[in-house]
């Protein structure tokens, strides 16, 4: 079983996922691929500069609790999204000193345009679709489509 070497189970799931399921349940939701390109942009990124790279963060207090795992009670995206399948997960790139607060450097943008032009390294390999033109977070997943062209972009 492949778990997160940066990210704690809590950090990908909901509080009620996390408070029903044990630890080895609870990472079973994931797709490999999704783990395994998880964890390969947050060390692709902090190669460049120290950044905190945030799923969900509820365990601290904050707002965040669907950007990974979504139970089918939940009423945050679409009712086929890759969440619910454990294959996708949105990210928000944040200043290490300063939680809950946005990195200026690793904008939305910024991100999706180097993965992009990275998208043939094996850091990237298994990412198939970026959501285009999200202002304050970077949504990836690993869903099995065809992309001859490269990864797929779609409207979130």
């Amino acid at each position: 079983m492949l778990k997160c070497v940066h990210y704690k189970i809590e950090e990908l799931v909901p509080k009620e996922v996390f408070s029903a399921l044990d630890e080895q349940q609870a990472w079973a939701l994931f797709d490999d691929r999704a783990l395994w390109s998880l964890d390969q942009i947050w060390e692709y990124f902090n190669a460049i500069e120290p950044v905190s790279i945030v799923v969900n963060n509820w365990l601290w207090n904050g707002s965040l609790s669907d950007c990974g795992f979504r139970n089918k009670y939940s009423n945050t995206g679409a009712v086929y999204s890759q969440h619910r399948c454990g294959r996708a997960f949105d990210l928000h790139f944040q200043k290490k000193e300063q939680i809950f607060q946005s990195h200026p450097k690793f904008t939305p943008d910024y991100v999706r345009k180097t993965i992009i032009l990275n998208q043939m390294k094996p850091e990237f390999q298994f990412i198939t679709v970026l959501e285009k033109d999200t202002k304050s977070w970077v949504h990836f997943d690993t869903r099995n489509i065809l992309r001859s062209n490269g990864i797929v972009l779609v409207n979130p």
